[in-house]
C-alpha cells in the first residue's frame, strides 16, 4: 500500500510502481468508480476489453471428460430446456 495526496485541483498522483505495473502512461484514460467505502480506478482500455468476448477468447477453456456430443444433439436438448445431457 502506498500513500498519496489530493492536490488543490483534485488531482492524485498514482505511484510510479503501480503505473508501471499496469502500463499506464501519460494521457491514459481511467475509470474512477465508487466501490463500497472506497474508490476503484481501472483502465478504460481494460474495462472495454473485458466486456466484449469472442468465441475464440473462451474456446477450449473448459475441459470435458468423457464422450463428445454432436452439436446438433446438444442444441436440440437446449431448445427443449433439458438440464441433463446424457
Amino acid at each position: 500500500m502506498e500513500r498519496s495526496r489530493i492536490s488543490s485541483r483534485g488531482q492524485i498522483l498514482i505511484p510510479q510502481r503501480i503505473r508501471d505495473r499496469h502500463g499506464w502512461k501519460r494521457g491514459a484514460e481511467l475509470w474512477v468508480t465508487e466501490d463500497g467505502d472506497g474508490v476503484r480506478i481501472e483502465s478504460v482500455h481494460q474495462v472495454q476489453q473485458s466486456k466484449t468476448l469472442a468465441a475464440d477468447d473462451v474456446f477450449g477453456c473448459l475441459r470435458h471428460k468423457g464422450k463428445t456430443m454432436p452439436i446438433s444433439r446438444l442444441a436440440a436438448r437446449v431448445k427443449l430446456g433439458k438440464t441433463e445431457f446424457r
